[in-house]
């Protein structure tokens, strides 16, 4: 989740909510479907590993904690890099072995260095990551989210925080689609 200080702390509320509700559509437990979750602005932060919460109930809490820093900077290389770095789909992060790896990046702007985002999601895309993206403006770029993203089906837009409600429906669906479509 894009952390900026772009985002602002009202803002910050509309979007760990939505990321909070989004779980709700999924039987989150130790053997079926785990969240993690890294904030970024000019430094990524791995926040949770996929084996940190295995109820929907303790992992929406865990979202909605999640502190506002309101630091500057649209690091989504770093955060992207990050997810290899700490080896967030490994076993001991709470991975497991034949299941769909799968990414949202949710973003209000331009990433400082948009070469680099693109370069670190498409490693990721080669070792089979699925990776949808959510971008959150009326002024995004359409082709750094389409970079990004496993498609362009897998780019989902909403024009303004207050209004991502209306796009949970559609992230919700092709998460599933693509989970069903890798699995």
């Amino acid at each position: 989740m894009d952390a900026s200080t772009s985002i602002g702390a009202n803002n910050w509320i509309y979007q760990t909510q939505m990321a909070a509700n989004i779980t709700k559509y999924f039987d989150v437990q130790q053997n079926r479907v785990r969240f993690a979750a890294i904030t970024f602005n000019r430094i990524p932060v791995k926040e949770f590993d996929l084996k940190d919460y295995t109820s929907q109930k303790s992992l929406e809490k865990a979202l909605l904690a999640i502190p506002y820093p309101g630091i500057e900077g649209t690091r989504t290389d770093l955060a992207l890099a990050l997810i290899t770095d700490k080896n967030m789909f490994g076993t001991e992060a709470g991975g497991r072995d034949g299941i769909p790896h799968l990414v949202i990046v949710m973003t209000d702007g331009y990433a400082t260095e948009d070469k680099k985002a693109l370069e670190e999601a498409t490693k990721l895309k080669v070792k089979g990551t699925l990776i949808l993206t959510v971008g959150i403006s009326q002024d995004i770029s359409q082709s750094e989210l389409e970079g990004m993203a496993s498609s362009k089906d897998n780019v989902i837009k909403a024009t303004s925080y207050s209004l991502l409600d209306y796009s949970m429906h559609a992230l919700v669906k092709r998460t599933c689609d693509n989970v069903k479509t890798a699995g």
